[in-house]
């Protein structure tokens, strides 16, 4: 649910702090990170790094709703997605959703830095 959603990064904060950590290491690369389902807190996960990335809503919800590719077994629903995107536009934009939920500055620079080309 979008509640849910919502919710799930507060609950799974020391693990986003980590991942995010871990994305901004250049010796973790190639990176590989999964969840059971791959929809809900990797879908999560993902959606906060395309946001911090510069992708906007509709890359991001077009990259969740790519999950009905992996089979009938996972229901998955563009409001679920949404719901975080409004509760990270509702806190003031990605850099600081992300510093609430105790992911430092260097760790999103370095991430940004690892992951963006530019011509």
């Amino acid at each position: 649910s979008p509640a849910g959603y919502r919710k799930m990064p507060d609950e799974y904060q020391h693990q986003i702090r980590q991942l995010f950590h871990i994305f901004a290491q250049q010796e973790n690369y190639p990176l590989l990170y999964h969840c059971s389902a791959g929809k809900d807190r990797t879908g999560i996960a993902s959606a906060l790094l395309l946001k911090l990335l510069g992708a906007d809503r509709e890359q991001i919800l077009d990259d969740y709703m790519a999950s009905l590719a992996n089979g009938d077994q996972f229901y998955v629903n563009e409001a679920w997605i949404g719901g975080l995107l409004e509760a990270v536009d509702a806190s003031g934009g990605i850099d600081n959703y992300l510093n609430l939920h105790g992911v430092p500055s260097e760790d999103r620079q370095a991430i940004r830095r690892l992951l963006i080309v530019r011509d």
